[in-house]
Parts: structure tokens; C-alpha cells; sequence
């Protein structure tokens, strides 16, 4: 989420004690709501990223989960997405250099 984006906080829950969780909040962006609409709500979740020593802010349209679970699943699919990233291994002109015949029966 852009630092400057322009939300409102509908909803504060409290945060876990003795985990990285910052802040744990129901949002809506206000440019996006339509009038005599209900708005379209976000759960907006801050976390401390002690590796990178900062702040950090996950937005999903999950409401039931808890703050820890989409922590975690936001850090794994992170690591998921840096996997590939740095992974040579499996390239599009690889996969063309491997290509053979195929026999159909």
C-alpha cells in the first residue's frame, strides 16, 4: 500500500501482543466509495519487519482472518515471488532449447 494513499479507518481491533503486528484496521478509501453505497472495506494490516528493520502495510479484502495469519501469508508469498525472481535455473530461451519432438499415436 502507497504511503499516501487517503483511507479512513472504520474499525481499530487489537493487536496480538509479543508479535510484529502494528496496527490492525478496517479501511475503505473514500474516493472509491459511491454515494448511498456501502463502501467496499479493506483490512489494513502494519507490521514490523525486523529483517529490513521498517514498517510495512498489507492490504486484503480477507476480513476473517487474523493479523498474524495474513502477516504470515503475505510474508510467504513474498518469498514466494523473491524465489522466482532470483531463480535462473528455468528461463523462456531454456525452456526453447529443451524442446524435442513429439510423437503422437
Amino acid at each position: 500500500m502507497k504511503e499516501n494513499a487517503a483511507y479512513v479507518v472504520k474499525e481499530e481491533f487489537a493487536v496480538p501482543k509479543n508479535r510484529n503486528v502494528l496496527k490492525d484496521q478496517l479501511i475503505y478509501f473514500p474516493s472509491q466509495a459511491k454515494a448511498g453505497e456501502e463502501p467496499c472495506l479493506f483490512r489494513r494490516v502494519e507490521i514490523w519487519d525486523e529483517d529490513q528493520q521498517e514498517s510495512m502495510a498489507f492490504l486484503t479484502n480477507q476480513l476473517e482472518f487474523g493479523a498474524t495469519t495474513i502477516a504470515a501469508i503475505f510474508k510467504d508469498r513474498w518469498q514466494v515471488e523473491l524465489f522466482f525472481d532470483d531463480s535462473t535455473f528455468c528461463t523462456p530461451s531454456d525452456v526453447m532449447g529443451f524442446q524435442a519432438p513429439v510423437a503422437l499415436n
